[in-house]
């Protein structure tokens, strides 16, 4: 999801558990909320992204990142003082290569729910119901700092988030993430209009600590087709 995905994923990463869940028939509150987000945010522009290729910065590092808008897919390379780690995920396994060149795969149903988590959000594919299955419900209504939101409960995979969409505009702009008494919220701004769609390129990361926090800025952003061989297991250095 929107900005920085890679530190909205991240963030995700960082707080997801997997729980079991039976899903349930579409709520109509909810669809009608996403409805209007997606109109307002680029409409059938979404529909046609055959892929989605960012990069940008979060608190001093650089990171390039791959999403699959039809199936699961996602990887991030972050370079911090000239060393690169690659974190990967083609739907099924998780491959992370750290700064020193080994590789460590992960294929745990925790592990994997996380991911799937994670990508779902990064790619914002609640607009895409029949490429991803999710658990969506509407959660009510939310007033902070003098917006007032309609609140969506999304669960792909893991413990999922509550989506906050601005009433006024239909954007997303906050989104939160529960586990136990701990939370995460990540802050969504700085929206602009990127090949017909409105994407955020900023994101701040808060878990309620200021020396915590996390800013991450989008500098480059385009849509070509991914090849999928990009989500599969790096190569150790």
């Amino acid at each position: 999801m929107p900005n920085s995905r890679a530190v909205f994923g991240a963030a995700l990463a960082l707080l997801m558990l997997t729980v079991t869940r039976v899903s349930a028939a579409p709520d109509p509150r909810a669809q009608a909320v996403l409805a209007a987000a997606k109109a307002a945010s680029g409409g059938a522009a979404w529909d046609q992204m055959p892929g989605w290729h960012e990069v940008g910065s979060h608190n001093g590092a650089r990171y390039e990142t791959w999403l699959d808008p039809y199936r699961y897919g996602m990887t991030t390379q972050e370079t911090r003082d000239g060393k690169t780690s690659d974190h990967r995920f083609d739907g099924q396994i998780i491959w992370f290569r750290n700064m020193a060149g080994a590789v460590t795969a992960v294929d745990t149903p925790a592990a994997v729910a996380d991911a799937k988590d994670s990508a779902y959000f990064s790619v914002s594919a609640y607009f895409f119901p029949n490429r991803f299955a999710a658990d969506i419900t509407y959660v009510g209504e939310r007033t902070q700092d003098g917006v007032t939101y309609d609140v969506l409960h999304i669960v792909p995979a893991g413990v999922g988030a509550d989506l906050w969409f601005d009433r006024a505009t239909h954007l997303p702009g906050v989104a939160v993430i529960h586990r136990g008494a701990a939370t995460l919220t990540v802050t969504l701004t700085d929206y602009r209009v990127t090949a017909g769609m409105k994407i955020p390129w900023h994101v701040h990361v808060s878990d309620g600590d200021p020396k915590d926090d996390d800013d991450g800025h989008i500098t480059s952003l385009e849509f070509p087709p991914v090849d999928r061989a990009i989500f599969a297991a790096p190569a150790a250095k």
